[in-house]
């Protein structure tokens, strides 16, 4: 007897599925096109005729938005436009950075002590637990003490600084330091998740076929981690970005006269009752960007969960 199929359903990837309950959501795919705005604004808009930020204008000292300025001028005559886009890619370039430095020692660390397991894997978590305990502004401290005279002398980072307007050497320490606190939390997420996956039959088939541990690990158990991994990095760049911006509110961050998000809200701060611009409006970019970030993460959140790949 003949059959004819009429019709043959095509399969979905999870990724496919998870894109489509993503875009569902609107409150994330709203904060998904306001992030991406504001970060081509912050990178592509000083091409397009905004005034150097490190140049004053004696005669324009403290104006308020007008057409010459459009969000107004600090003190100093500085354009507050071309410092808060310029402020921007520096807090963005260290968010992102340092929350890939967290990535990969966190999945790293956390993968290899859920998978080893018995007496390392309870070393491993008592030395997180001891970090957890850290200080986290004395470590940024004792690292800019020790580093900073250091990375100020390496010819690399001159050549590099000379030719960028938001790079200081004093970057790197901001990346790692941060990153160094911020993959504690991402490595009991990845532990937690290998302790349940390394259980699984796909496990035991790679281990009967002779594949090595570090295969295993890195190619079979992390990719399936990706989701826990996605969503919480998502949750952890504008955690990242709120400790850079309390570093530089402190003076710990940015110098002068470069400028990140969290510097301009401190030197608006000082001068929010006579000008007040200077305090609005990078608090506004700074604030959009991070509630953008989080409802971008809670969206993922929700589209990645394998409670709802039934819905």
């Amino acid at each position: 007897m003949d059959t004819t199929i009429d019709h043959i359903e095509k399969g979905s990837s999870l990724g496919r599925d998870a894109w489509l309950r993503l875009k569902k959501n609107k409150l994330a795919m709203v904060s998904l096109v306001v992030f991406i705005f504001i970060a081509l604004l912050c990178f592509i808009g000083p091409f397009f005729g905004v005034q150097d930020p490190t140049t004053t204008h004696l005669d324009a000292k403290s104006q308020p938005p007008n057409k010459d300025f459009l969000l107004g001028s600090e003190h100093l005559g500085r354009d507050i436009l071309s410092r808060i886009l310029y402020g921007g890619q520096v807090s963005l370039i260290v968010g992102f950075i340092a929350t890939f430095v967290s990535l990969v020692i966190g999945v790293s660390y956390g993968a290899i002590a859920g998978y080893v397991g018995g007496k390392v894997d309870a070393v491993m978590m008592r030395i997180v637990d001891v970090l957890y305990a850290l200080p986290f502004m004395l470590i940024v401290i004792i690292l800019t003490a020790l580093f900073s005279d250091s990375l100020a002398d390496v010819e690399i980072l001159q050549s590099l600084k000379e030719k960028s307007k938001v790079f200081e050497p004093d970057l790197l320490l901001l990346f790692f330091a941060i990153g160094f606190v911020e993959w504690l939390t991402m490595a009991r997420i990845v532990r937690s998740q290998i302790i349940t996956l390394k259980k699984q039959e796909f496990v035991e088939a790679a281990v009967s076929l002779g594949l090595s541990h570090p295969r295993i690990i890195f190619r079979h158990l992390i990719p399936n981690t990706l989701g826990s991994i996605i969503v919480y990095t998502t949750l952890t760049v504008p955690a990242v970005m709120r400790l850079e911006a309390v570093l530089s509110f402190l003076g710990l961050g940015v110098k002068p006269p470069n400028s990140s998000w969290g510097s301009l809200i401190k030197e608006g701060a000082d001068r929010m009752y006579s000008d007040p611009w200077l305090l609005v409006f990078p608090a506004l970019f700074f604030s959009v960007t991070i509630f953008s970030l989080n409802f971008l993460g809670d969206g993922l959140r929700d589209a990645l969960d394998p409670k709802t790949s039934k819905d």
